[in-house]
């Protein structure tokens, strides 16, 4: 059985709270921790619980696989599948565009700029040496 990389969540929950522009103190009191506690967790000096990080998760309006990264081993067959489908109804410049998009994704992850709105999930890519950037989404 393998153990759980704290460190990595640790990181992740720093890198995903420093992108929401949050101070250890924000987060630590809308989670209801203190901010000892977020700094000792980021640090990887104590292991945080799963309800809390299930709350850092919510307060960040994250996906908690986000903070779990390579902890937790994704399945992705549905996925293929339903790109697949997608695809398959697709039309030729489609097609490049979603190549397009999911290059931008793959290359440059630190680019990817997402956002949770009321009404749904935007999201920005933008590209290095490209002033532009692509939204899709639901605003």
């Amino acid at each position: 059985m393998e153990t759980t990389d704290f460190g990595e969540i640790g990181a992740n929950i720093r890198k995903q709270r420093q992108n929401a522009d949050m101070t250890q103190e924000d987060l630590a009191s809308r989670v209801g921790v203190t901010s000892q506690y977020i700094s000792q967790v980021e640090r990887a000096e104590k292991n945080v619980s799963l309800n809390v990080l299930i709350q850092i998760a919510n307060v960040l309006n994250i996906d908690i696989n986000l903070l779990l990264g390579r902890n937790v081993i994704v399945k992705n067959i549905h996925l293929d599948e339903k790109m697949a489908a997608l695809m398959a109804d697709a039309t030729p410049n489609q097609k490049r565009l979603c190549l397009t998009l999911c290059e931008a994704v793959v290359k440059y992850p630190d680019n990817l700029l997402c956002e949770n709105r009321r009404r749904g999930q935007a999201c920005a890519v933008s590209f290095v040496g490209n002033p532009g950037q692509i939204v899709f989404g639901e605003f």
